[in-house]
């Protein structure tokens, strides 16, 4: 029996030197990381044309209310002039005619005319508070509205782009504030007021 290693041949083995790789593989290796390299250039450029579309055919109806884009006219409209715009300034309950077209469980909205504030019967308007914009075309008001039967308290936030009404949210009290003060400042300072 024999004692000593062939430490050389070892290293030979363990390693398992393979047979070279004709070049007509190389070639297809490579052939084939480019098909797959094209194909997901493909579907990746095929997704990102899908999303840009989609977003773009959804701003207007993101931002219109009615039919009307309330930016303006279209491309390259500019705001109207501070002076030309009336802000609503007041509350009145709403009509019957009004009540069919405000949405359910808003109790306090601005109408397409924009000339006041319409409040659901049974509700009253406890407090408001108001931030114009940098260039006074456009607003956010926190309202502090109660339910008149039962105490039931809202708050509601309507901002307001160029005499329409572009968003409107609702929260009772306690979801995410202690009090409507500390509403109001977190909704009037993130519109972009000091």
């Amino acid at each position: 029996m024999k004692t000593e290693i062939d430490w050389g041949h070892e290293l030979d083995r363990s390693f398992a030197i393979e047979e070279p790789i004709a070049v007509e593989r190389y070639v297809a290796r490579g052939h084939r990381a480019l098909r797959h390299r094209r194909t997901f250039t493909t579907i990746a450029a095929a997704a990102t044309l899908v999303a840009a579309t989609m977003t773009w055919a959804a701003l207007p109806a993101l931002y219109s209310s009615g039919d009307s884009v309330v930016a303006g006219e279209g491309p390259g409209a500019s705001p109207p002039a501070s002076s030309d715009v009336a802000r609503p300034s007041r509350f009145r309950t709403a009509s019957p005619q009004e009540l069919e077209r405000m949405p359910d469980g808003v109790p306090v909205t601005l109408p397409e005319s924009g000339d006041a504030f319409i409040v659901r019967p049974g509700w009253r308007v406890d407090r408001s508070i108001e931030s114009i914009g940098e260039a006074g075309w456009t607003a956010r008001w926190a309202i502090q509205v109660v339910q008149e039967r039962s105490d039931t308290e809202r708050w509601v936030t309507i901002d307001w782009l160029a005499q329409e009404t572009v968003a409107l949210n609702v929260e009772a009290p306690g979801q995410r504030y202690a009090d409507f003060e500390e509403f109001a400042a977190d909704v009037i300072t993130d519109f972009g007021a000091p």
